[in-house]
């Protein structure tokens, strides 16, 4: 399970439309303090009625969709956090961050078309936001999947090389790129890549090896 992201809370007080009544900013505040405790026990479906309160008291605080996405991640409660998390692209635009995670519900629910356009858009602006950002790798690795899933095998491929480029140690990236290499009738490139992914702890590509590698 993906480690929880338990966001430091930033004030900011201003809707698009006007000013928050302070009184609701405090007790949304109060319930994304309690929801956090919730979430450090195990505790995610409380966590998440607390968090959407929240975020319907005070709209303006991207923590608040940050941990509701990580609660129902957790919890695989999918389809819930899919209006707020398109409600906060719509508030942060232009954050590629929020449309990966975006993207990743849509693969969960397996819309693959709409995951895609979701990990295009975090692409497209972690290029203007900076790609030095540790998860933009698999912004790549994800649309590769996606793609995969699409037996676009050359798209995908280009999407690991990516992903292998802003983190050479992934083993899932050398797994899957092997995949797709080896679907392309490229078998000495994807045993490579599965000997690799061996090294990054990636039994599985053990697995590919022993079934496709070992009879050349």
């Amino acid at each position: 399970m993906k480690k929880l992201l338990l966001l430091i809370f930033t004030l900011n007080i201003l809707h698009a439309s006007g000013q928050i009544d302070i009184a609701d900013h405090h007790k949304s505040l109060a319930l994304y303090e309690s929801a956090l405790n919730e979430m450090q026990q195990g505790h995610y479906e409380p966590a998440i009625g607390k968090l959407i309160q929240a975020i319907n008291l005070d709209s303006m605080q991207r923590s608040y969709y940050i941990n509701l996405y990580e609660a129902c991640l957790a919890s695989e409660n999918y389809m819930q956090v899919i209006s707020y998390l398109q409600k906060a692209t719509r508030i942060f635009q232009e954050d590629d961050e929020l449309f990966y995670y975006m993207g990743n519900i849509f693969q969960k629910t397996d819309n693959t078309d709409q995951a895609i356009i979701c990990y295009d858009s975090a692409i497209v602006y972690s290029k203007i936001n900076g790609e030095d950002y540790p998860i933009v790798y698999a912004y790549y690795l994800n649309r590769g999947n996606c793609l995969m899933k699409k037996k676009k095998f050359k798209m995908a491929t280009a999407d690991y090389n990516e992903a292998i480029r802003l983190n050479d140690s992934d083993g899932a990236s050398y797994t899957n790129r092997g995949i797709a290499l080896y679907q392309q009738g490229k078998k000495e490139d994807a045993c490579a890549d599965w000997e690799k992914a061996v090294t990054f702890g990636q039994s599985v590509a053990s697995q590919y090896i022993n079934k496709y590698c070992n009879n050349k």
